[in-house]
C-alpha cells in the first residue's frame, strides 16, 4: 500500500494594494523533484510517480470554510486528520480559510480518473476565471487555477478517497477485504450521532462483530460523507457497503419508495404499524424489486417515529398553512402535499441548513421526529410543536447487491439475521428516544405543545386524498400494489 502524503492549501489575502485576491499552493514536506504534474480536474491535479491530490478552495464563508469543516470531520474518520485554521475576515475578503487534507494513491488509475468513474467531478478548464456572476459578493475578481464548490458532494468524494487509501486500494470492487482478509464494513447514516440510526448502526456493529472477527463495522454520521444522495450513489458504486435512505429523498429515483411520505396513510395503532414496517411480504417484495432495479438492495424498512410540525404559529387546521413556507424534502408528493393540500409554501431544504433557515426567516415551519428536533435544537427558534400524526418518518437500510453476494453464506446470513433482529430493537429505541425528547424539550423551553383532536385530524386527511392519486400515477402498478398493501394491513388490524 502507498503511504498517504498530505499537501498544504492556504487561502490567503494579499495586501490591499488593487492586486486580486487568490489562493496560493503550500505544499507540505519535501518537494518531490520525480513527479510530474498531471491535468488540473475541477479542484483535483493528480501527479504521476507518486501520485497526490491537491484541492485548492475558493468560494464565500459558507462554501469555502463551510465545505473544509466538514472535511475535516469526514477525512478524521478514516484516521488521516485534517487539520483547518480560518484567519481573521476581513473587509474585502471574506475567503480565508486553510486546510492540510489528505490524498490518496491507488494502483487501479490516477486519482482523478477514479473520482470522474465515479460521477463525482466535472471538468473545469486550468487557469479559468470564476464567474463573479454566480458568486455574489466576490470582490477583486478572484482568480484560481482549480476551483471547489458543492462542498458536500466534494467532502463525501474526499473523504472515501481517504477511507480507500487505509484500505490499501486493493480491496475488491464489490467488498471491503484487505490482503490479510480483514474486512472494514462502512456504514453511513443520515443523522447525527445519538439518533435513531446511531443506535441501529452502533447494534448492528456490535452483533456483526461478535458474530466475525475479521470484520470491523465503521459508522460514519451525518454529514462526514456527503449528502444523502452522495451515500446512496456510494452504494450503487460499491464504495460503501450499508447506509440509510430516507423515503424522502431516495423517492426522486424510487417513486415506489414515496408512498412512506403520503399524510394519514398508517394506522393511529402503533402495533399495527410496527407489523407492516418489520414484515408486510407485498411491501418488502415489491419495494425491494424497485429498489434493485436502482443498484440497491433493500434490507429493512425502519420507522423512526411520528413526525411533528413545528412553527412560529399555531397550526390546527389546514387554513392554517395559508403561505407558510415550511422546508420539505425534494419530493413530488410532499411538495404536492404542502401545496395543493395545505395551501402551504413548501421549500426544499438541506438537513443541514434547516436551523440557520429558521433563524433567518427563510422557513417559517420544518417537520420531524421529536427526537431531531431534540437533537437539532429546532426547538429554540420556533414556537409551537404540533403533534398530527400524519405521517412516521421512515428510512431504509440498504447495501450494494453486488457486495451482499459477494459474501461468504455464513456472512450473508449473518446481515440478514442481524437486520431482522433490530426490527422490535429499533421500534423500542425510537418510541422512547422521541418520548424522552419531548420531555427535554418541555423542561429546556416554554415552546408551546398542540396535540390535534380527532376532528381536526380528519380535516387535514381529507384536504390531502388526491394526492394519493398522484402517487399511483408516479409510481405505476407496482406502487399501487404496495400502497394497497398497507391501506388493507391498516384496515385489518384497525378491526381487530
Amino acid at each position: 500500500m502507498s503511504s498517504i502524503d498530505a499537501v498544504r492549501t492556504t487561502a490567503r489575502r494579499r495586501p490591499a494594494s488593487g492586486n486580486p485576491a487568490r489562493f496560493d499552493d503550500v505544499s507540505a514536506g519535501p518537494p518531490r523533484a520525480q513527479s510530474k504534474a498531471g491535468p488540473a480536474v475541477n479542484g483535483i491535479r493528480a501527479l504521476q510517480g507518486p501520485q497526490r491530490c491537491r484541492w485548492v478552495l475558493g468560494g464565500p464563508p459558507g462554501r469555502a470554510c463551510g465545505f473544509v469543516r466538514r472535511l475535516r470531520s469526514g477525512a478524521s474518520i478514516a484516521n488521516n486528520p485534517v487539520s483547518l485554521t480560518t484567519p481573521s475576515t476581513r473587509a474585502g475578503f471574506p475567503y480565508a480559510c486553510s486546510v492540510v487534507a489528505p490524498v490518496f494513491a491507488c494502483p487501479t488509475g490516477r486519482p482523478a480518473d477514479v473520482l470522474r468513474s465515479w460521477g463525482l467531478i466535472r471538468r473545469r478548464p486550468v487557469g479559468s476565471t470564476v464567474n463573479d456572476k454566480q458568486h455574489p459578493g466576490r470582490e477583486n475578481g478572484m482568480q484560481s487555477t482549480r476551483f471547489l464548490h458543492k462542498g458536500t458532494l466534494w467532502m463525501g468524494a474526499l473523504a472515501i478517497a481517504a477511507g480507500m487509501a487505509l484500505s490499501g486500494c486493493g480491496q475488491s470492487e464489490d467488498g471491503a477485504e484487505s490482503a490479510e482478509g480483514e474486512q472494514v464494513w462502512r456504514f453511513a447514516l443520515e443523522e447525527t450521532k445519538g439518533g435513531v440510526q446511531w443506535q441501529y448502526a452502533e447494534k448492528f456493529k456490535e452483533e456483526i462483530e461478535a458474530a466475525h472477527d475479521n470484520v470491523e463495522v465503521k459508522i460514519y454520521p451525518y454529514g462526514t460523507l456527503g449528502s444523502s444522495q452522495d451515500i446512496t450513489q456510494q452504494i450503487q458504486n460499491n464504495t460503501m457497503q450499508f447506509a440509510f435512505a430516507s423515503a424522502g429523498h431516495v423517492g426522486s429515483t424510487i417513486p415506489e419508495a414515496q408512498v412512506f411520505t403520503l399524510h394519514f396513510l398508517f394506522s393511529q395503532d402503533d402495533a399495527v404499524n410496527e407489523e407492516i414496517f418489520a414484515s408486510n411480504p407485498v411491501v418488502y417484495e415489491e419495494l425491494g424489486a424497485a429498489y434493485n432495479e436502482k443498484g440497491l438492495e433493500l434490507l429493512s424498512i425502519v420507522p423512526e417515529g411520528w413526525m411533528v410540525w413545528s412553527a412560529n404559529k399555531a397550526i390546527t387546521k389546514p387554513e392554517d398553512f395559508e403561505g407558510v413556507k415550511i422546508r420539505v424534502k425534494p419530493s413530488d408528493l410532499l411538495l404536492a402535499t404542502y401545496e395543493d393540500g395545505y395551501g402551504a409554501n413548501p421549500k426544499p431544504m438541506a438537513y443541514s441548513e434547516i436551523y440557520g433557515g429558521l433563524q433567518r426567516g427563510q422557513i417559517d415551519a420544518q417537520t420531524q421526529p421529536m427526537f431531531a428536533i431534540r437533537d437539532m435544537s429546532f426547538y429554540e427558534v420556533q414556537d409551537y410543536l404540533i403533534e398530527a400524526r400524519n405521517a412516521q418518518f421512515v428510512s431504509t437500510v440498504i447495501t450494494s447487491p453486488g457486495f451482499l453476494e459477494s459474501l461468504p453464506e455464513d456472512m450473508q446470513a449473518s446481515v440478514k439475521e442481524t437486520v431482522k433482529e433490530l426490527d422490535p430493537f429499533i421500534w423500542d429505541v425510537q418510541k422512547t428516544l422521541n418520548r424522552e425528547a419531548a420531555e427535554e424539550i418541555k423542561s429546556k423551553s416554554d415552546i408551546e405543545f398542540i396535540e390535534l383532536t380527532p376532528e381536526q385530524v380528519e380535516a387535514f386527511r381529507e384536504n390531502v386524498e388526491p394526492v394519493f392519486d398522484q402517487y399511483v400515477e408516479m409510481a405505476g402498478p407496482r406502487g399501487e400494489k404496495i400502497l394497497k398493501a398497507i391501506q388493507d394491513a391498516v384496515a385489518e388490524g384497525n378491526a381487530e
